[in-house]
């Protein structure tokens, strides 16, 4: 179905866009039928040859999701923290007088949030920040589920929920 080298867009009938798209259903649909290892062999090939972190991200989440259902949340919590590293994001362990600075830092910008302030924006949303989005939400979902971050539950909720939500906000207002 594909040509010997499909990331090379100089060869005729070669398309990046084409090829990604094509692997990253390959790979999801390995997941999906608990082919662990063929998946992860796909992925790590997009994670090669992705031109942008962008690109990246739908392997990001198929590959902590495949972490999630073989019970191990910490790596795909991990596999969802270096998905935002590459966007730019990171989010960094801290103590907990940082993470009482930053709750008391962002809770404003939640209570503020407004849908008016969304719906009056007159320029369209960063693509990024909407990948961001979605990466977080999977992030939160693997930090939930991890036993990596049950023992520092208030913590981990500070850190990995609650932090990147309100980053996310932060982001969204301040664009």
């Amino acid at each position: 179905m594909l040509p010997d080298d499909p990331w090379d867009e100089t060869k005729p009938d070669v398309s990046y866009q084409e090829t990604l798209t094509l692997l990253t259903n390959a790979a999801a649909a390995y997941w999906y039928l608990g082919y662990f290892d063929e998946a992860g062999t796909i992925l790590q090939e997009i994670f090669r040859h992705a031109k942008a972190p962008t690109d990246k991200t739908p392997g990001f989440v198929i590959q902590s999701r495949m972490y999630a259902q073989q019970g191990d949340s910490k790596t795909a919590f991990l596999s969802m923290k270096r998905a935002l590293a590459d966007l730019g994001l990171s989010i960094e362990d801290t103590t907990w007088d940082d993470c009482d600075k930053q709750y008391k830092e962002l809770l404003p910008l939640v209570k503020v949030a407004d849908r008016e302030l969304f719906l009056a924006r007159e320029s369209d949303i960063d693509q990024s920040l909407i990948t961001i989005g979605a990466v977080m939400v999977e992030m939160m979902s693997a930090a939930y589920w991890s036993k990596y971050h049950a023992s520092k539950t208030i913590k981990a909720f500070t850190q990995c929920i609650l932090k990147p939500c309100c980053i996310f906000l932060h982001l969204l207002t301040n664009y």
